[in-house]
């Protein structure tokens, strides 16, 4: 069954009047996102209904998943069918795609001007089943190691003719789906081994924007007015712009939503040359200069995943709790956001220990809790305290959401660069917010406003009684400090 349009229309998303917010039909929308990449190409149906209606009913509203995915088993020729049994691959031998549950593969003869409409037509039942749960899906219409190697190697399958069919064949195919462009990887790129640290030569720099617009101009020439957006990796490469969408693509006219990935790691890893970073404890940093490149939505398509070890390290390296993920979003509500984005690493790639277990040649990525299956994870903590935020952003009046801005200016503390630090944001005298993130005292500049504050627990969403606040500096203290597990958010209402 094609995918529903009617369904798909309901859902859609525009760019509000204020050129910062997101809106449904002219009502506010905030984005609440959960990392699926691996959705269509890992589950069954059946299992892809469970996985969102357990995402549902813990008050998500979209999901990131990708139509080419980034995993694969190359000389792999089997898979694990809806049924746990291996069979073979409807289209035999010799690809360089995995198939999906039900053995297709997403192009014939690995052309991308030639999908595969069967595999699609499984994509297309995904779609529908989140539809039908008021689940938006933001489908990246391909990872970008397919565009210029990214961090996993060659062979590159994309060049500007066969962008440009591809990008029709999905704006056609899926009207009204937000398009997230690129795919963990910058438009200016480099060769594999040096990205991920094994040579120290200069970079041989590659320029793949003109394939980046191909694809973005085939998606509009079939569904003009597309929302698109572009998902980079999380380093810049020396001599290149800094890994934002509107670094790369800031005066594209099909640019909607600006994005970065604050990524994974809270330290510069060593690489000769040095790369830059972004540090995944200080996502304001990347959000800060999206914010001031122009008037755009924005997002931080990729913050540090729950269970994943910090610097995608194997062993020695402790996994980022929901603590973190909870530090690291509000960080981002106060930087401007537009909505949230939430990831688990077990959920992403839709690990299954039992597949690996069977047969050797079904690998994870990036070091997963070993026995913890997709489903089991779906049970980790971090969501609760995302939907808390998710809810609070969703019951703010339009009034607050056209005129909210960070306002740093507000606090007096040091501007530290770590989740520790005071990150407020405001709307004009009406409404303040004001997180500390690990709990510790600071001094507002509350001139203008003259109402009550009040403090949100984050991890549980009830609210303390009311403080009188009467303009002018004002210190706080929230109730508790410490480290992360003790971050406090203070509202003051003008």
């Amino acid at each position: 069954m094609p995918v529903d349009v009617n369904a798909l229309a309901r859902l859609s998303l525009s760019v509000g009047a204020n050129g910062r917010t997101l809106e449904r039909h002219g009502e506010i929308f905030v984005p609440h996102i959960d990392t699926a990449w691996e959705l269509f190409h890992r589950l069954t149906l059946p299992e892809a209904e469970e996985y969102l209606d357990t995402r549902k009913a813990q008050g998500f509203n979209a999901v990131l998943a990708v139509a080419l995915p980034e995993l694969d088993a190359r000389g792999v020729d089997e898979c694990f069918g809806p049924d746990g049994v291996l069979i073979s691959s409807t289209q035999g031998g010799g690809s360089i795609f995995h198939p999906n549950r039900y053995g297709m593969r997403p192009l014939l003869h690995d052309d991308p001007a030639q999908p595969n409409g069967a595999y699609f037509a499984h994509i297309d039942a995904v779609i529908n089943a989140a539809a039908k749960r008021d689940i938006l899906v933001f489908l990246l219409p391909t990872w970008g190691r397919w565009v210029n190697q990214a961090w996993s190697g060659p062979p590159v399958l994309f060049d500007t003719e066969n962008a440009r069919s591809y990008g029709q064949y999905i704006g056609k195919r899926y009207p009204y789906l937000p398009k997230v462009l690129g795919g963990d990887s910058n438009a200016i790129w480099t060769d594999t081994k040096f990205a991920s640290g094994e040579e120290s030569a200069s970079p041989n720099l590659t320029d793949c924007s003109a394939v980046v617009d191909a694809m973005a101009q085939g998606i509009l020439s079939a569904e003009p007015g597309a929302f698109l957006t572009y998902h980079p990796t999380a380093v810049a490469l020396p001599d290149s712009p800094p890994a934002t969408a509107s670094a790369f693509f800031g005066d594209r006219k099909w640019l909607a939503l600006d994005s970065c990935q604050s990524g994974h790691t809270d330290a510069r890893p060593e690489f000769n040359p040095a790369l830059q970073f972004w540090d995944a404890r200080a996502s304001h940093v990347p959000l800060a200069l999206m914010w001031n490149a122009g008037v755009r939505p924005i997002i931080d398509l990729e913050p540090h995943y729950e269970g994943m070890r910090i610097g995608i390290h194997p062993s020695h390296k402790p996994r980022w709790n929901e603590h973190d993920v909870r530090v690291g979003t509000w960080q981002a509500v106060c930087a401007g956001t537009c909505g949230i984005v939430y990831g688990h690493n077990n959920v992403w790639q839709m690990h299954d220990p039992r597949r690996e277990k069977l047969d050797g040649r079904f690998k994870s990525a990036c070091f997963p809790v070993p026995d913890l299956s997709w489903r089991d994870a779906l049970d980790a903590p971090g969501p609760r305290s995302t939907r808390v935020i998710a809810e609070y952003l969703a019951s703010l009046p339009k009034s607050i959401h056209d005129t909210k801005a960070p306002a740093q200016d507000r606090v007096d503390a040091p501007d530290t660069r770590d989740d520790g630090r005071i990150d407020v944001i405001a709307a004009g005298t009406e409404w303040l917010v004001a997180h500390s993130g690990h709990g510790h005292a600071f001094e507002l500049d509350l001139t203008g406003f003259k109402g009550v504050a009040r403090w949100l627990d984050p991890r549980t969403g009830e609210w303390s009684g009311t403080i009188p606040v009467q303009g002018g500096k004002q210190v706080f203290v929230p109730p508790s400090k410490g480290g992360v597990e003790h971050d406090w958010v203070l509202e003051v209402r003008g």
